[in-house]
């Protein structure tokens, strides 16, 4: 596997007088024009490609909202590439994961609609299980593909497919059958991506191998058996089927080059005539966490002198200085929407480091703040002019999964009354029109489904309204409310407010119930 990496110079200023910055300052303005049209009356017919911005989104793994130092910044992680990030756009405070685990999450990031609209109410786990997405729902990927973009998927995958049984046509669920010669289908491909490079599952469970365009990334005759344990730099997490060509420290800069190269092939192809859409699900900074000596060039193993969980943080850090730095060398960056966000919270550890923050309690996996709360942070300019008004942080409430009805406004692409049923549209919130007291969403709903750490619990549910967080657990007999908390007041969840709001309880408690059994909780597209 070729692992080399571009060592990217850092970002630098523009100088806005060269003829290519004059051109696309103006190609910016049209672009913005389009989307404040677009944001007043809803989707339309999409702008010329000129016009249109190409769109990076990256996903962390396990990421909380406390690793970025730019929302913590007690933080002795460091994230200079993310800080600067932040500083050249907006920052979100109160973001959220529609679930506080990975595969379910990953769905509704996805299509727009909470994991329970899918096949499998928490997600599709195994790679050789039916796709989550169901047939007819439409991920970000068709929805951006409709309008003519190029649409890449890389990094991890964590929602299933379908892959035929050795000497057969037929698809097999029994994973030693499955015929890894041949390639597997409801994939990224068939969802939207006229390219992918995924990992099935992540990095922590097999297959250990890359899959390119829904193809085994080598001969199908080389797989081994991989045993969990240690190998030099290399970790492998639990026992299972794999290539030789496996190294978990290596992954990080496979990906990463994966993206850059897309990012150069895309270039070359098209030029400006047609946008792009690099989705990007990193694999940081989920376990088993075995960080490279170096990463472009740069120290990672032991930078942070903390746990190696810190340093795969530091390193995920470097893949989006990467990125931004060869969209500024391939003169795509002030053209381009870059949004940086995360699954669910962090794991906790014990090396002097929160990933939740100082302020909120739980960690992944965990209905508290610290299991869904995640950083979110979105750019579109480069450095000398912006269209989302830089260094500006927002404490509206967000979810994740609402990237596919603002993505869709921003590119025109149609959204079906059918499709995207709890995305809303954050675009006037991005451009700076609407500020904390003019939120665009009522209501958000976040799912657990652990009680501690390794303990598994009945369905949990948080219900947002304003700055009430209403908990409910989800039992044989219906659901039953557990606590009630005023974030405003009490981040850190430690005073339940249930007993003296009654009414207030009642009412929140029947609008999440209702809400949970809605066809479609976002507004219909018009």
């Amino acid at each position: 596997m070729n692992s080399r990496i571009c060592n990217c110079a850092p970002e630098l200023p523009v100088d806005i007088n060269q003829t290519d910055a004059v051109r696309q300052r103006v190609a910016r303005l049209v672009a913005l024009l389009f989307v404040l049209v677009g944001a007043v009356l809803g989707p339309m017919a999409g702008p010329a490609f000129a016009a249109t911005p190409n769109i990076v989104v990256v996903l962390g793994d396990d990421v909380g909202w406390g690793d970025l130092h730019a929302n913590n910044p007690g933080s002795k992680v460091p994230t200079p590439n993310l800080d600067l990030l932040a500083q050249n756009g907006m920052r979100f405070t109160n973001a959220h994961g529609a679930a506080a685990e990975c595969a379910p999450m990953r769905y509704s990031a996805l299509t727009g609609n909470y994991q329970w609209r899918g096949r499998r109410d928490w997600g599709t786990w195994r790679y050789y299980d039916s796709s989550q997405i169901l047939p007819g729902q439409k991920t970000v990927g068709d929805l951006l593909k409709s309008v003519g973009y190029n649409t890449a998927f890389i990094g991890k995958l964590h929602m299933g497919g379908n892959f035929l049984a050795k000497g057969s046509t037929a698809i097999t669920r029994d994973p030693l059958l499955v015929d890894f010669s041949r390639p597997f289908g409801d994939g990224p491909i068939a969802h939207g991506f006229i390219y992918s490079f995924p990992l099935l599952e992540g990095i922590q469970a097999p297959p250990y191998a890359y899959f390119e365009n829904d193809r085994l990334v080598g001969d199908a005759n080389l797989l081994r058996q991989w045993v969990a344990g240690r190998y030099g730099s290399s970790v492998i997490g639990s026992t299972g089927i794999g290539m030789p060509y496996w190294d978990s420290s290596k992954v990080g800069a496979d990906l990463t080059t994966k993206a850059l190269e897309f990012i150069t092939r895309h270039k070359t192809t098209y030029g400006k005539t047609k946008p792009f859409f690099l989705y990007f699900a990193a694999t940081q900074v989920h376990p088993p966490h075995s960080p490279p000596a170096t990463f472009l060039g740069q120290p990672v193993r032991g930078a942070t002198k903390m746990c190696a969980r810190q340093d795969m943080v530091y390193e995920l850090d470097l893949t989006v200085g990467a990125l931004i730095a060869k969209l500024r060398t391939e003169k795509l960056l002030a053209d381009t929407v870059f949004i940086f966000t995360s699954d669910n919270g962090g794991a906790p550890d014990n090396c002097g480091h929160d990933a939740s923050g100082p302020d909120f309690s739980g960690y992944k996996g965990l209905v508290q703040e610290g299991g869904h709360r995640v950083p979110f942070v979105v750019r579109w300019g480069d450095g000398s002019t912006f269209v989302i008004p830089k260094g500006t942080v927002r404490n509206q409430l967000l979810g994740v999964h609402d990237l596919p009805a603002t993505l869709a406004t921003i590119t025109g692409a149609k959204i079906g009354a059918d499709q995207a049923r709890d995305s809303f549209n954050m675009l006037p919130v991005w451009l700076g029109q609407r500020t904390d007291s003019a939120p665009i969403r009522d209501h958000l709903i976040a799912e657990a489904r652990r009680a501690a750490k390794g303990v598994s619990s009945l369905p949990r549910f948080a219900y947002y309204e304003g700055t009430w967080k209403l908990v409910a657990e989800k039992r044989s007999t219906g659901f039953v409310v557990l606590s009630l908390f005023n974030l405003a007041t009490d981040k850190a969840e430690r005073n339940d407010l249930k007993a003296g709001q009654a009414t207030r309880v009642a009412q929140m408690f029947a609008r999440f119930k209702q809400r949970y059994a809605a066809t479609r909780t976002a507004p219909s597209p018009t």
